[in-house]
Parts: C-alpha cells; sequence; structure tokens
C-alpha cells in the first residue's frame, strides 16, 4: 500500500498548470505575406505547424511530469507491506521472536537460517510505526522489558547467535505474550522467526500456539518461516556405550546411526581418541552407504585402555549444511577388575562357585581377562576378612549371621561398598526365618522384616520385571517381551512385611510379591533377592531353576548386572546433554584444594570448583556448550577426571511440519 509522509505536500502538483499557460501565452501569432507561389508555400506551411506542435506537446508533458515528481518526492512515499503490518500508523507494541536453536546454523545458498531471519527482521524495523514498543527474545533467558528504542532492537538482532541451551517454544510464546500484554498501547503484534522444524514445534508447542491466539484476539500472531523446503544434511544420532565404567579387562562397544536428510549417498565415519594433551588418535572408521531419508547403524569397539577417564568422539568426514551433528562426544572410565568377595556355608564352591562361573567365566580366568576378581570364602570367616580391599561382597544363601557381621556390613555398604543378599533355605529354622535376619542390625540392611516361606500351590510362578527403566533391567529392554522368564520357574521365596521407606522393588514375581529389591544405604547400596541362585535340577525341594540348563542366559545376565549396578558400573554417568547438572563422585579419602574445570574449545574456559561435602561429590551446572570437559588438580601427577556433554539429536532434526 502506497502511502505519504508529508500528504499535504502533494498539493504542489497544482503548479503543473504554470507551464501550460506558459505554453498557451507564448504561442506564436503568424505574420500575413503576400508571395505567388501560393501552393508550395501552404504546403509547407502544414508540414512546420504539425511538427511544432508535436515538440511543444511533448516539452509541455515533460515540464508537467517535472513539478509532479518533485511534488510527489517532497511529499516522502513510501510502500508499506500489508503481509507484516495491516494496522496502519498507528504505534504498537511488538515483540520479535527468534529460534536460535542449532538447526538454525543451517547453511543454504550462502546463508543460515538465523541469518536469514534476521535480515527479514532488518526489512521489518523500519516499516514500524514510530513511537512502537518493541522487544527482541530468543531462545536463551526470559526478558522482563522492552527494548529502550529501534536502536537497541536492530543491535540485539545483530547480536544474536545459534544457542545451545535452548527454551521450549511454548516458554517464548508466553514471555512474548506477557511483554506485549503489559504495554498501554492498543495494537499488539508477535512475529515468530523459524524454521518450522518438528523438533521446535512439538504437538505441546503447536497447542501452545493456538491457545494463546484463541486466548488474546487483540494481540496479532505472525510466523515468518525461514526454513528450507527440502533441506539436505547428514546427522549423528545420540552416541550409546554398552557400559560408561568398564574394567581394564573389558572392550567397551560405542555405537551411533547415520541419518541422511533429503539427499544420500556414501559418507566416512570416524571414530577417535584423545590422548593427554588432548591431541585425537583414529581408532577405527566406517564407510556408510545411505539412501535419502534413511538411518544406518554404526559400531565401533575399544579393548586395551590404560586405567583412567578417556575422552572421545565420533564425526562423520566432509561437510554438509549443518556442522552442529556431525561430531558426538563422549568419556568412559577404565577401572582395575573389581573385587568381589563372595560368602556362603560351606561347601563354598557349591553355594558361590555358579556365582564365580557367571561374575568371571573361567576360560576369561585364564585368559586374565575377567572383569571380575571372584573370592570364595566360607561364611565364619567374614569377621576376619578385611572388606575394604573388596568393591562388593555377597552373602550367598547365607546362615544366620551374627549382630556384629550384619554391623560389620552396614559399615561396609554405608562407606560406598555394595552388598547382595541372596536368600535361601540356610535361612530358615524348622521352615520359618530365623530370628537373626529380622534383628534391628540386619533390618539395616534388609528390605523389610521377612514373615514366611511362600511354596508353590498350584500356581506357575517366575520372574516377571516390568519396569525396564531400572540399570539392572536395562540389558534386557531390547528383548521386551522375548526374555522368556516363564520357562525359569520360582517353587519357593521368601516373603517381606512392610517394606523401609527408601526401599524401591527393581523386579517382581508374577504373582506380585516382591523379588528383587534396592535399599540404598548411605553411599552404597544393598541389592536383596528373595530366592536362591545355587539349586540344581537334581535337588530334592529345588527353589528355583534360575540357573538351570544352558539356555539359563536371563539368569545369567541378572547375576551380572546385579554386580555391575553394584560397584557403579552402571550407573556412574561420563556422558550428558547440554544443560543438564553433573554430579561426579571425586576419588575418596583424597582432598582437593585445587580443582580446575576446563571448559571445551573454543573459549576453554578455566574454572575454579570444590568438591560438596565429606562425600567429595561435585556438582557442575554450566554445561551449555557441547564438548569435552576436563577436571584437573595436584599437577601432572593430580588427578584427571572428566566428563562429555552433546546436543540432544532433536536439538539439530531438520525434518519440517507437514501442512
Amino acid at each position: 500500500m502506497l502511502t505519504f509522509t508529508t500528504p499535504l505536500l502533494l498539493a504542489g502538483g497544482l503548479l503543473v498548470a504554470v507551464p501550460i499557460l506558459l505554453h498557451l501565452v507564448m504561442r506564436q501569432q503568424p505574420k500575413h505575406l503576400e508571395f505567388p507561389a501560393l501552393r508550395f508555400i501552404q504546403q509547407r506551411k502544414e508540414s512546420n505547424r504539425r511538427r511544432l506542435l508535436l515538440r511543444h506537446i511533448v516539452l509541455l508533458a515533460l515540464r508537467c511530469l517535472a513539478i509532479l515528481l518533485l511534488a510527489v518526492t517532497l511529499a516522502r512515499p513510501k510502500i508499506t507491506s500489508s503481509s507484516f503490518l495491516p494496522g496502519g500508523d498507528e504505534p504498537l507494541s511488538a515483540a520479535l521472536v527468534f529460534d536460535t536453536s542449532p538447526r538454525m546454523e543451517y547453511r543454504h545458498e550462502n546463508a543460515t537460517r538465523l541469518e536469514q531471519a534476521r535480515e527479514f527482521a532488518f526489512e521489518l524495523l523500519p516499516q514500524l510505526p514510530r513511537e512502537s514498543q518493541l522487544v527482541v527474545l530468543d531462545s536463551t533467558a526470559r526478558r522482563s522489558d522492552f527494548d529502550v528504542d529501534a536502536g537497541a532492537a536492530r543491535l540485539r538482532i545483530e547480536r544474536l547467535r545459534p544457542t545451545t541451551n535452548n527454551r521450549p517454544l511454548a516458554e517464548m510464546i508466553d514471555n512474548a505474550v506477557q511483554l506485549v500484554e503489559s504495554s498501554d498501547l492498543p495494537r499488539k503484534e508477535i512475529f515468530l522467526f523459524t524454521d518450522l522444524s518438528e523438533a521446535q514445534w512439538s504437538p505441546a508447542a503447536l497447542a501452545a500456539w493456538n491457545s494463546r491466539a484463541a486466548t488474546y484476539p487483540n494481540i496479532a500472531f505472525h510466523v515468518i518461516d525461514v526454513g528450507v523446503e527440502a533441506p539436505v544434511n547428514y546427522a549423528l544420532d545420540d552416541v550409546r556405550l554398552s557400559n560408561e565404567v568398564i574394567s581394564r579387562n573389558s572392550s567397551l562397544a560405542v555405537e551411533t546411526s547415520i541419518t541422511s536428510t533429503g539427499g544420500g549417498g556414501n559418507r566416512t565415519v570416524k571414530m577417535y581418541l584423545l590422548n593427554d594433551a588432548g591431541a585425537p588418535r583414529l581408532e577405527g572408521e566406517a564407510l556408510v552407504e545411505l539412501a535419502p531419508d534413511q538411518s544406518e547403524f554404526v559400531e565401533f569397539r575399544l579393548a586395551g585402555l590404560d586405567l583412567g577417564v578417556h575422552h572421545g568422539y565420533v564425526q562423520i568426514e566432509g561437510e554438509d549444511g549443518l556442522p552442529a551433528d556431525d561430531r558426538r562426544y563422549f568419556t568412559l572410565n577404565v577401572a582395575a577388575p573389581w573385587r568381589v568377595l563372595l560368602v556362603s556355608p560351606d561347601p563354598v564352591d557349591y553355594y558361590g562357585g555358579i556365582i564365580q562361573y557367571a561374575l568371571a567365566p573361567p576360560e576369561l580366568r585364564q585368559k586374565g581377562i575377567a572383569r571380575f576378581e571372584c573370592e570364595l570364602v566360607e561364611q565364619s570367616k567374614l569377621m576376619a576378612m578385611p572388606l575394604d580391599v573388596y568393591d562388593v561382597v555377597w552373602l550367598v544363601d547365607p546362615k544366620p549371621l551374627s549382630q556384629q557381621a550384619w554391623q560389620r556390613l552396614a559399615g561396609f555398604t554405608a562407606g560406598g561398598g555394595g552388598l547382595a543378599v541372596i536368600l535361601g533355605g540356610n535361612a530358615s529354622k524348622l521352615g520359618l526365618i530365623d530370628e537373626s535376619f529380622n534383628h534391628s542390625s540386619a533390618g539395616e540392611l534388609l528390605p523389610g522384616p521377612i514373615t514366611l516361606q511362600w511354596r508353590l500351590q498350584g500356581e506357575d510362578v517366575y520372574l516377571a520385571p516390568r519396569n525396564l527403566e531400572h540399570s539392572v533391567l536395562a540389558p534386557f529392554k531390547a528383548l521386551e517381551g522375548d526374555v522368556p522368564w516363564y520357562d525359569f520357574p520360582i517353587f519357593k521365596y521368601w516373603e517381606f512385611g512392610e517394606l523401609a521407606e527408601s526401599v524401591n522393588i527393581i523386579a517382581p514375581f508374577s504373582n506380585g510379591a516382591p523379588a528383587l529389591l534396592e535399599r540404598p544405604v548411605g553411599r552404597g547400596r544393598v541389592l536383596t533377592l528373595a530366592t536362591p541362585l545355587t539349586d540344581l535340577p537334581s535337588d530334592r525341594g529345588a527353589w528355583n531353576y534360575l540357573l538351570t540348563g544352558p539356555n539359563a542366559w536371563p539368569g545369567y545376565a541378572l547375576v551380572t548386572e546385579m554386580a555391575h549396578y553394584l560397584v557403579g558400573g552402571v550407573d556412574r554417568r561420563f556422558n550428558y546433554t547440554v544443560g543438564e547438572q553433573v554430579e561426579l563422585d571425586l576419588p575418596s579419602g583424597e582432598t582437593f584444594d585445587n580443582l580446575w574445570l576446563i571448559t571445551p574449545p573454543p573459549t576453554e574456559d578455566r574454572i575454579r570448583t570444590a568438591p560438596l561435602g565429606p562425600e567429595n561429590r561435585l556438582l557442575i551446572t554450566a554445561t551449555d556448550a557441547p564438548g569435552t570437559y576436563r577436571l584437573e588438580a595436584g599437577g601432572e601427577q593430580g588427578v584427571r577426571l572428566g566428563f562429555s556433554v552433546n546436543l540432544s539429536a532433536d536439538e539439530t532434526r531438520l525434518t519440517r511440519l507437514d501442512a
């Protein structure tokens, strides 16, 4: 729509009358001459008259046009786009909301999506009426006031950069609505600059947008789409480690997927480990052939690593439109083989041997590559054993223990050790639980008072894990529904009374009774299994067949995962998502007076930090940048720890919202 800043000056167009009057006044009058050759003169006169008339009309039109152009120029015309500002010249309160997620770094036709959004905003700003109230919002922090003027808003737009720790779209909309509603100006408008990706426009975000538009009819909502209709990109999904803590004798699987969006072709994926100086060392590579909009699984294996923390990353070689999803970082900790003390009545080979076989198979022990070092000891020698040299203690079908023994085990667990209590027939006395298992000292470790022994009463009972999110059951998640627990029946188990408040039931039996329970004690934890793991098919009155037969892999896998959980091998985290709070347990028995956190490049800031409390637990919240974070203390011979932070894969998915 064409408008004029000073429309009164258009009255100057009336001056076009001046050249018209001059034209009329200055017309030449013909002179009368007598000449005999009148016929030839008459012909020449008519020709000259037509030529002069045309010349005068053209000159008159040019003079009029010059005056009109001058009048229009002085009136300062402007063209207002009705797609942005249909409301005329009335001042308004406007929120310019920018999606600054990593996806906005996608480059197409030599411009990123954020650069495109910035250009559109620069076109919009001059069109906004004077005296308008403006605020520029991005995906980072909330704002509570308007920008000072249009110049300040423009400067803020110039400084917009892609951010990693982003607020949901619904929060950004709420912030914008709150600000424009706080203004006294009647016109209110919100402009959202976005690439319309599915990741940002979740069902919740769509519902929030539609709800706000319906709730505030006085606000004009605009979406400025800066996305690419058919993006082409290659991206790595989240990196998955088989374990974040492994023993020196273990191997590690590093898994991810590479996904193509739009295009296809061959891509090389490489895995690197960082040395002590931070330089990458190639450890493996894979050539992946991708069809358009397809994902391919990629796996690497690591073995023979030295003790300590190791950092690495997986990288897509070559360039594409979005570099932010071409690299994923990972961190793992390599520990010495974990020491396990298996305590049982005689014969220890019968009771503890099957657990040892599950944790440290003979062929691995002979090669010196077993992840666990198991020591079997008869129950009567428990009080003489130096428990502090072990990572985990297993009570395998124990007989009654003294209060002093329970108290010693409680001290070991509270100090950070792991304890497994596998209840069986040795806990009974004439078919009833021995009273020593319900003493107050035992009650500090067991999940609750043991009431009675359940026996098969015409129903098939078996282990029936339901929630596979717990670390002990996580390996079964990929096989959910395909684990044949029903092939390994339970004939007897111990029932519990009221459970302690902190107890968690990891897995029940198929009849709903608790089977595997967890209880935290100090810095450690206790796992209690209500049925034993030592019965063989030939046993008369066997309690269960959990470890019976060559195909009893679920039971053996359960034993292994219980051991990993008790040593902290499955729940100690070294890999986080941007914005998550990091919790690291530092080595106990040491003080850290000079501990530094070194952030990833390009900044590599050194941040002085310190553990909290006597447990030497470190809490870190400054995780806004993806990459490898290192912790250093004590110089070259001191502590070397660290962790990795990655963008969520959803933050870089370019799939667009459908119609």
